[in-house]
């Protein structure tokens, strides 16, 4: 097959739950689309039951870059030569204008036919980053932001929009049954403040406790616990494994660990819909907890967990954020979506998609 039959598509390839739903919903609502996606060798295995995929590894671009330099004698740009030689470019995912970084797919090579889906701005402070942005946004076909403050930041562009995260189209892709009855279960993502977050490493021992004070008191109610790693790239499983060893043998035969290996997808997700509660540090462990209608604690580390709750209606002053640890509340608030947002936010995420629709349907 040639370069020009491939969609590029790019994301945060870490082995995150939210990010990797993110590749499974495009490469499920574009099965007659080839996809061509730069990751590690593992990505192989998590992607092999579809088709319409093809990996691009290191291993694959060192062995191309040294017959470059063996045989033309000079350096190619074989990224940028990929990204540019493919049909158009899609890059979907959430935090990825967070200054100083700019993700490469935006920076250097831009397709003549390129798209943005799920994204937010920031953190950021400068006028010189928003500027870089600006003007790297302004090449795309389109972009769709997932929250109403980026979106305005950048509205004066006629092909930004905005839509509610991605993953509210969830149920669509997966058949995931949501218990009508009450759950005696509560669900906890975990993250590790002290190596996946440095700067706010100072709430990390406080964080700890938090959650271990969560778990004691489900404890004596007779409650069932899950802890979740989504991310074990970003030390997610490390917390798991440091909160469950500060637990007492009686507690720790209460708890069960449910980790994300890149397979289980399905599993977890079908773990928070049998729970009554989610106490999510996660972002999107919070957006599936809502979107299944459970009762949700954020813990609120960025602004995007924020945003996302102004955009719901539910006052950011009411939020648990990292920093209220060191003195939280004794009943922290628990929030739930009504089912009528719910339905619109299903129906709304749908138009992330609303412009690729339209130019893959004209490929396809």
């Amino acid at each position: 097959m040639r370069l020009q039959d491939f969609v590029y598509i790019d994301a945060y390839k870490q082995k995150n739950l939210g990010d990797d739903l993110f590749l499974h919903i495009m490469f499920r609502r574009y099965p007659n689309v080839l996809f061509l996606l730069s990751a590690d060798e593992e990505y192989k295995n998590l992607f092999k039951k579809y088709k319409n995929v093809k990996i691009l590894t290191k291993q694959f671009y060192d062995r191309k870059i040294n017959f470059f330099y063996r045989y033309r004698h000079h350096k190619n740009n074989l990224y940028g030569e990929y990204i540019k030689g493919c049909k158009a470019a899609v890059y979907i995912g959430g935090s990825i204008f967070q200054e100083p970084k700019v993700p490469m797919l935006l920076d250097r090579y831009i397709n003549e036919h390129s798209f943005i889906l799920g994204c937010n701005y920031g953190p950021a402070d400068t006028t010189f980053y928003y500027e870089l942005i600006q003007k790297i946004l302004s090449r795309m076909d389109d972009v769709c932001f997932r929250d109403q403050t980026s979106y305005t930041r950048f509205s004066s562009l006629k092909n930004t929009r905005y839509a509610p995260d991605i993953l509210f189209m969830l149920k669509k892709y997966y058949p995931i049954q949501i218990k009508s009855e009450e759950s005696h279960r509560i669900f906890i993502s975990l993250m590790d403040f002290a190596t996946a977050r440095p700067e706010l490493g100072g709430f990390a021992d406080a964080y700890d406790r938090f959650i271990t004070m969560q778990i004691q008191k489900a404890c004596l109610e007779k409650k069932e616990i899950i802890l979740s790693s989504f991310c074990k790239n970003e030390n997610d499983e490390a917390a798991v494994e440091r909160i469950l060893s500060g637990l007492s043998p009686a507690e720790q035969k209460k708890v069960m660990i449910m980790n994300y290996d890149g397979s289980n997808e399905m599993d977890i997700l079908q773990a928070i819909a049998d729970s009554s509660l989610v106490i999510g540090t996660r972002f999107h462990s919070m957006i599936f907890g809502f979107l299944f209608g459970k009762a949700v604690i954020p813990i609120c580390y960025s602004n995007k967990h924020m945003e996302f709750l102004k955009d719901t209606g539910i006052p950011k002053e009411t939020v648990l954020s990292v920093q209220d640890l060191k003195h939280p509340p004794e009943k922290p608030k628990a929030y739930k979506l009504t089912n009528s947002q719910i339905a619109e936010f299903e129906q709304k995420a749908e138009q992330h998609f609303s412009a690729l629709d339209q130019f893959m349907y004209t490929i396809s």
